[in-house]
């Protein structure tokens, strides 16, 4: 499978919204151990929300939420398993970052990823800038993570 049979959409309905959630369901509660009240809070209302579909089925997802008028924050990135290193997260990313720089949203996005995805995240090159923390109810170390923008693309 290659990124080009991913399918990327955002999602504007509740039908979508919550095959979403399904996806970081079964990947954050389910395999990683973090308690549903800490991955599906309040935050969610206010972000934008991608799927990632192959053969018209759900692969993976990302939300995403502008803060402070300076940063883009990424929520949350979840993929099943079974679609994994297949180019699907890599496909979300892409996407967003593609948006916000046709919509000239903020060119500094940060996120807390869990110490297992940091290589993913360094490929696409985002470095770390705070060190690794513990955060309540989540199971697995977490590390802040950041990527800028400019005029010509991405850096680090």
């Amino acid at each position: 499978m290659t990124p080009e049979t991913v399918q990327v959409k955002f999602v504007n309905d509740n039908v979508t919204i919550s095959k979403c959630h399904e996806i970081r369901r079964k990947v954050f509660v389910k395999e990683i151990g973090i308690r549903q009240n800490v991955e599906l809070n309040d935050d969610d209302k206010f972000a934008t929300h991608l799927i990632a579909i192959i053969n018209r089925s759900p692969a993976g997802t990302l939300c995403f939420r502008v803060i402070d008028n300076k940063t883009v924050k990424i929520d949350r990135l979840a993929v099943y398993r079974q679609y994994r290193r297949l180019g699907v997260g890599s496909s979300l990313v892409s996407t967003l970052e593609k948006y916000v720089k046709a919509n000239k949203l903020p060119n500094k996005f940060e996120l807390e990823a869990t110490i297992d995805a940091v290589k993913f995240w360094e490929k696409l090159g985002w470095t770390s800038f705070r060190s690794k923390f513990h955060q309540e109810g989540v199971n697995v170390p977490i590390i802040w993570m950041k990527k800028y923008s400019d005029s010509n693309g991405f850096i680090g």
